[in-house]
């Protein structure tokens, strides 16, 4: 459904930084927007270095957390590595209850989170 502005996306040195831009994570079409745009850059970008910017998200729904988990699943299977970075801290408690904390990687600052992947060898 394209025409929902739920990301924008910025190369920073070998690492994608897509930023969520829609504070609300919970509407169908969104998240399947949002997961079909990651989608295409895994699958143009084999060994993509991702950080996932979700600063400007005040909300997500448990269907936001599915999307998550594929968009992870679809850059590892492609040979990538995804940072989830600027989360609110009142957001992490529902990670921590679907143990995704311990799935996902965190960083409060994006452009730490950038710095981190840019290290990583593959």
């Amino acid at each position: 459904m394209a025409g929902i502005d739920v990301l924008r996306f910025e190369e920073r040195d070998g690492v994608l930084m897509a930023r969520v831009v829609a504070e609300r994570l919970v509407d169908l079409p969104v998240l399947d927007e949002f997961r079909d745009q990651l989608f295409a850059q895994a699958t143009a970008r084999p060994k993509m270095r991702l950080v996932l910017d979700v600063s400007a998200v005040t909300y997500l729904s448990s269907s936001a957390l599915g999307k998550l988990v594929a968009v992870f699943k679809k850059v590892k299977e492609t040979g990538g590595a995804m940072i989830v970075a600027g989360l609110k801290p009142a957001l992490l408690p529902v990670f921590k209850v679907t143990s995704l904390d311990k799935v996902f990687e965190f960083h409060a600052d994006p452009t730490a989170a950038v710095l981190e992947l840019q290290r990583k060898r593959f």
